[in-house]
């Protein structure tokens, strides 16, 4: 059986004894190069189609302004500024996807995780990987 949760200190006690989940897997939020991944994936054909444009948006950019977004948060901010630009968008006009629309739609977006020190107890420990995500996160100001 496999569970997931982000929330490990609300379990309750008798299913965290010996033998039940004894093995925990943490998965870390994507770093900037995967996060860039992610938004090539989440803009390109099949998964968005019918946009002008979307080959031009800068993934860099908006791979540095999503530090923390997990791949889900990444595919509701694409959706998102799918969705006004479709509503922005004149009705025998095609939308046009861009950097801005999708910058707007991150700061807009209430990310998945907050605080990498609460996951590092969570996980009841410090990882190199938290410690990559707390520099991200001192870099952005």
């Amino acid at each position: 059986m496999v569970a997931t949760t982000n929330y490990v200190r609300g379990l309750d006690r008798a299913i965290q004894r010996s033998g039940r989940f004894d093995v925990r897997l943490p998965v870390f939020p994507p770093d900037q190069a995967d996060r860039v991944t992610i938004f090539d994936y989440y803009l390109s054909p099949p998964r968005i189609n019918g946009f002008k444009n979307t080959a031009a948006v800068d993934k860099e950019r908006l791979a540095t302004e999503a530090i923390l977004f997990t791949p889900a948060d990444i595919k509701s901010v694409v959706h998102a500024a799918a969705r006004q630009a479709i509503r922005e968008a004149v009705s025998s006009q095609e939308p046009s996807l861009s950097t801005e629309n999708i910058s707007s739609a991150i700061v807009q977006h209430h990310r998945s995780l907050h605080r990498t020190r609460e996951a590092a107890e969570e996980l009841g420990h410090h990882d190199k990987q938290l410690l990559w995500l707390e520099d991200e996160i001192s870099q952005q100001g």
